[in-house]
């Protein structure tokens, strides 16, 4: 469900769910008030059609701005700012009341007393007793393997590990920084509990990092050194573990979990086991990264297959791409698993392979109405049953000029007839046609309208569901970019 929260204003925080009537913003009041001078009584609209949501001026006195560029209606996508006057608005695709905090704050640059550093020197200096068995230890570290190796990419490999080990480690927050790629700095790549209410101590994450070794800091705001600091109380800096995710002496990242409460640090026995998870998940992220990267390999060998079919038409410039990035957008807005978006990917990539085989007239008329170019599926079907590794890819990719009501080719192919990668890529495919520019063989329509259009014929020539994802993925801002990362150094002081 999609929701408008007021950012700057006198209501700042307020949130207004965007249901089936349009919801006004304005002075009057009816629906979203805009205590503004600058507002009219009715200013301006957001409304929905189906999944799309879009925002309408309602012939106001000093205009409506999105992102800072003046509107009469525009489609909106997760993350849009609307301006009213000296009001800012989000639009958002979830619910931001039920929302963590998202960024990661940092503490100070410190160091502490109460420090115990995992290494052969270590000295029992809290006298703190352990509150897990030998057999817990196990246990966790069973569920933790079998949960880790299930993943053949990083990120999500990330997250589950900032969950398990936060929730079984009863922290109040738990992070994952891997280095920035590019930088010398790391970047937070998953997140789990509180974030945003418990600081990060920059100075204890460098510390482990260099030392290679787990971190225990019993009580920062306890150490005389910080005494005198006042942000350390502001921050609340307790109890914090940090471990190095490490793999063949190399630092994959570094897990760091957080309680803000000083009645309760963590122990000798958490540090233990923390460090065992910091060597296994270490294992697991170089497994997941050596995947990644023969994937990477993979996917650069089909795109110089891509660059060769490019080359022998101005017209199919950058199509194999652009269908490539709406495919897996849209299996990504339909929460595919990961193997399945990265399919997609491929997919989308290689569904043109036949036109290496094809002659100029069909090259040039992958968008005539009516026409159903065969013979470039056919050739292309040849070309991928020579690669045994994309078998499962074949049935889609010669699907992808099928229609959901069993009018389109080569084999007229109707709903479930049509394998499931084969609809992504006959939705992706038509939005690329309808958007793409004229001299780049595309209609050269406004995405909204490509939008529309597509939705109108859900459940006609395309199936419902996989437009659905279509809709979701402009909605969620994810339809034309999907770097969503973020640097340490942008995460606040």
């Amino acid at each position: 469900m999609p929701f408008v929260r007021v950012k700057t204003g006198q209501d700042s925080g307020k949130v207004y769910e965007i249901g089936d009537d349009a919801l006004v913003l304005g002075r009057d009041g009816g629906g979203a008030q805009v205590l503004d001078k600058a507002a009219s009584r009715r200013h301006a609209e957001v409304f929905r059609i189906g999944d799309l949501c879009f925002i309408r001026d309602l012939e106001s006195r000093n205009g409506t701005l999105v992102n800072e560029a003046p509107v009469t209606e525009e489609l909106l996508k997760q993350g849009d700012r609307i301006r009213i006057g000296s009001t800012v608005l989000v639009f958002t695709d979830a619910d931001p009341r039920e929302q963590a905090e998202a960024d990661v704050r940092f503490g100070p640059e410190d160091a502490s007393g109460q420090t115990l550093i995992f290494g052969p020197d270590t000295q029992k200096i809290l006298g703190l007793p352990p509150e897990a068995q030998a057999s817990d230890k196990m246990s966790i570290l069973y569920r933790l393997a079998r949960a880790l190796t299930k993943y053949g990419e990083p990120e999500p490999l990330f997250k589950e590990l900032a969950h398990l080990t936060g929730k079984t480690l009863g922290a109040d927050a738990a992070y994952v920084f891997v280095p920035d790629k590019g930088k010398a700095t790391y970047r937070a790549a998953a997140t789990w509990g509180k974030v945003g209410s418990v600081s990060v101590s920059r100075h204890i994450v460098k510390e482990a990092i260099g030392r290679k070794q787990a971190i225990l800091t019993a009580d920062a705001m306890q150490d005389s050194r910080f005494r005198q600091n006042d942000s350390i109380f502001q921050k609340a800096i307790h109890s914090v573990l940090c471990v190095p995710l490490q793999a063949r002496e190399e630092i994959a990242g570094v897990l760091y979990l957080a309680r803000d409460a000083a009645a309760r640090p963590f122990t000798e026995d958490d540090l233990e086991l923390a460090t065992l998870v910091g060597i296994l998940g270490g294992l697991a992220v170089d497994a997941a990264l050596a995947s990644a990267a023969q994937q990477a390999v993979l996917l650069s060998t089909v795109k110089a297959l891509v660059a060769a079919i490019e080359m022998r038409s101005d017209v199919l410039r950058g199509h194999a791409e652009r269908v490539a990035g709406y495919a897996l957008a849209i299996s990504r807005a339909l929460n595919l698993t990961p193997e399945a978006c990265r399919k997609a990917q491929i997919a989308g990539l290689i569904h043109d392979v036949g036109m290496l085989a094809v002659d100029e007239k069909e090259r040039t008329g992958l968008d005539h109405p009516g026409s159903i170019p065969v013979q470039h599926l056919l050739a292309g079907d040849k070309v991928l049953a020579r690669i045994p590794e994309f078998d499962d890819l074949r049935a889609a990719v010669a699907a992808h000029h099928e229609r959901h009501d069993g009018k389109g080719g080569p084999k007229g192919l109707k709903g479930d007839q049509i394998p499931p990668l084969g609809r992504i890529l006959i939705v992706a495919n038509a939005f690329d046609l309808l958007c793409a520019p004229k001299e780049e063989g595309g209609h050269g329509i406004p995405v909204k309208d490509a939008l529309l259009g597509i939705a109108r014929e859900a459940g006609k020539a395309y199936d419902e569901p996989t437009v659905k994802g279509l809709l979701l993925a402009q909605r969620k801002g994810i339809l034309f970019s999907l770097d969503t990362t973020v640097s340490i150094d942008q995460m606040g002081a």
